[in-house]
């Protein structure tokens, strides 16, 4: 039986548009990127190279933890990469 810890209201509020851009917006340390079906992922950026991905219609949370930012590395690209490896 799954449990939830936060309420949904919060969740809705936590990722609603704040700072809108012209493919997605951020709030709250967190970024919305639409794609093409018009739904979004999220991805919050941490400190020293620490992001975690959520891409909700797979079903998918990715985290990368790291000690140091790696400025050659697109890890948003990455974890769209893993993401597109899993069917829905």
């Amino acid at each position: 039986m799954l449990h939830k810890i936060i309420p949904d209201q919060t969740i809705d509020h936590r990722l609603g548009m704040s700072s809108c851009l012209s493919d997605g917006y951020y709030q709250y340390h967190w970024w919305g990127t639409k794609r093409e079906n018009e739904l979004y992922d999220y991805t919050a950026v941490g400190h020293f190279g620490q992001y975690i991905f959520v891409h909700p219609d797979k079903n998918l949370i990715s985290v990368h933890l790291g000690d140091e930012t790696d400025t050659e590395v697109n890890w948003f690209l990455k974890f769209m990469e893993l993401a597109n490896m899993f069917g829905k």
